[in-house]
């Protein structure tokens, strides 16, 4: 028998992973590597290849731009409109 399990999927508002150092982070050693836009198992040699190149010393390819990568403050932002239900239960949490 076959059986699946499903995945947590989690997009950035660039469409690429997320690879920085923590915004706010005073110490320089909390990083950020998340955000595979749903091809993570298929980039994660190259994913965590780059994340340990820039954890380590800084190193990042010179023909790769940087941008995309960088953590933003805008993840959260929803881009569809809530449900009736989804503004239900947000209006609960508050």
């Amino acid at each position: 028998a076959m059986t699946t399990h499903c995945c947590i999927v989690t997009y950035t508002p660039s469409g690429y992973p997320t690879i920085d150092g923590a915004p706010g982070d005073v110490y320089g050693r909390l990083f950020i590597a998340t955000g595979g836009n749903g091809s993570s198992a298929q980039g994660s040699d190259t994913f965590g290849w780059l994340a340990a190149g820039w954890m380590v010393d800084g190193r990042w390819p010179d023909d790769l731009p940087r941008q995309p990568f960088l953590a933003t403050n805008k993840w959260g932002e929803s881009k569809k409109k809530l449900t009736k239900a989804q503004e239900r239960a947000f209006a609960k949490v508050e």
